[in-house]
């Protein structure tokens, strides 16, 4: 017991201190893109011309195509950049992003758009090449209101998301071959088993291709799908983050963007929860 509760004490230690430091992301280790729209962003007017990768890695975004916006106190005070869903969006340098098919994806985000209307992503590396292996985080169309969250198309949460139009933080941890989970706002809401079969259309849930380059606001290369909102913080790890560095994470996303009254309590018991099961079906 005195075990099973200092497990629990560090962990909530450590989840105070992600949201007492929400200027800086609390892990760095195997970090490929970290884009934040609090710094590192080019403007010419309001319009958005360039968007810097903090990770070091070169995958900085520009856009070749409409005019997406830097709004400032967009989000809990902080500045977030607007996307049209018509046209907006960036591209981004380097290449491929992931160097394993394992891998988390964090966002902040706001979804503006119809709330039944088509697919709209926040990251994306599809390619025609890769049409049902690419790996994405993104929206899809809802039931009475709310929004799909979709990580690949091996794994769709339905209905999940009830108030798109309010900051969310949404994201997923696939294992390759093994498993997808997908998260919104530290709450763990769907999972789904994966393979390592080639993705296809009777597979969805199949390998994921990483080798294509990543868009911002774009399924991938695809002229649609585009992003219709916010988008204010975007971080992507090689690997899956262990459940301690998926809460601290997502602690300080949630502190730095949604800070609302009891928020971070609900996602830190969620993400908490979600560690005490685990270890003790191990």
């Amino acid at each position: 017991m005195f075990r099973f509760t200092s497990r629990l004490t560090v962990c909530i230690l450590l989840l105070m201190l992600a949201a007492s430091s929400a200027s800086a992301v609390p892990v760095t280790t195997g970090l490929k893109l970290w884009l934040d729209a609090t710094n590192g962003v080019t403007t010419s007017g309001a319009t958005v011309t360039g968007w810097s990768d903090l990770s070091g890695n070169g995958h900085d975004g520009s856009y070749d195509s409409g005019a997406p916006q830097l709004v400032p106190g967009a989000i809990n005070g902080l500045p977030a950049i607007s996307f049209n869903g018509n046209g907006d969006h960036f591209a981004l340098a380097g290449g491929q992003v992931l160097s394993s098919d394992s891998f988390t994806v964090f966002a902040v985000a706001v979804d503006t758009g119809p709330e039944e209307g088509d697919a709209r992503e926040i990251y994306s590396n599809w390619d025609g090449a890769n049409s049902w292996p690419s790996q994405f985080l993104g929206t899809a169309f809802g039931d009475g209101g709310t929004r799909t969250i979709r990580f690949t198309d091996g794994l769709s949460a339905v209905d999940v998301l009830s108030t798109p139009g309010s900051p969310f933080v949404s994201y997923g941890v696939y294992v390759g071959g093994v498993n997808a989970d997908v998260y919104l706002d530290g709450v763990l809401v769907g999972s789904n088993p994966q393979n390592s079969d080639p993705a296809d259309a009777l597979n969805p849930n199949g390998q994921r291709d990483i080798t294509t380059p990543s868009f911002i606001g774009r399924q991938g290369s695809f002229d649609g799908e585009y992003w219709q909102g916010y988008i204010a913080e975007v971080l992507v790890y090689d690997g899956a983050l262990s459940s301690e560095d998926q809460a601290l994470v997502a602690a300080y996303l949630q502190t730095k963007w949604v800070p609302e009254p009891g928020s971070f309590l609900l996602a830190a018991v969620g993400i908490l929860g979600l560690l005490i099961y685990r270890r003790r079906s191990r």
